[in-house]
């Protein structure tokens, strides 16, 4: 297996059409907010950012379920319970993404964007994964984890959330719903 091989398997622990979609999702907000008058260069390290710690966030999912992972058809073939990673490299990329994101938007763009990265990769780990076998209510924080994202890009543009934040996140979240 080259190179090939190795990148569509990190594309697949970072759920890359998933982080596609949040990456989409914040640059929505950060248009929305700063009414594109904001520079091209501020946009691109927010979506980076957002990126790392998006993909970062599902990697650990990922890196959490991977037992459970490997019981059921539809996720057996994903990286780490399939075999073709091992458990230390996941966690090790997992970790990189979702601690380097947070940092990338804390020093280039703003504090309030970090902490909304840290609060969802917080939410999605540490509440949405265990609940997904517990309660139903695993739904609701997993809406809000993908509301927030539009927020990110509304912090990273005005440096505060205001009404239009606001507005994004309650439509996403309740169209996750």
């Amino acid at each position: 297996s080259g190179w090939r091989a190795w990148i569509d398997r990190y594309m697949e622990l970072s759920k890359a059409r998933l982080t596609g979609l949040v990456v989409a999702t914040t640059a929505v907000g950060y248009l929305v907010c700063g009414g594109g008058s904001l520079g091209f260069g501020r946009l691109v390290l927010t979506l980076l950012g957002t990126a790392m710690a998006a993909g970062g966030a599902n990697a650990l999912n990922q890196w959490a379920e991977a037992r459970r992972d490997g019981l059921m058809d539809r996720t057996r073939s994903r990286p780490v319970p399939s075999g073709a990673m091992g458990r230390g490299h996941a966690l090790s990329i997992a970790l990189g993404m979702a601690i380097g994101g947070p940092v990338l938007l804390a020093v280039f763009v703003n504090g309030l964007t970090a902490f909304l990265a840290v609060l969802t990769i917080a939410l999605y780990i540490f509440v949405y994964t265990p609940l997904k076998t517990r309660s139903p209510a695993c739904t609701l924080v997993g809406a809000v984890c993908g509301a927030i994202p539009p927020m990110m890009g509304c912090s990273a543009a005005l440096g505060y959330l205001d009404h239009r934040a606001w507005i994004l996140f309650a439509i996403l979240f309740a169209w996750q719903i």
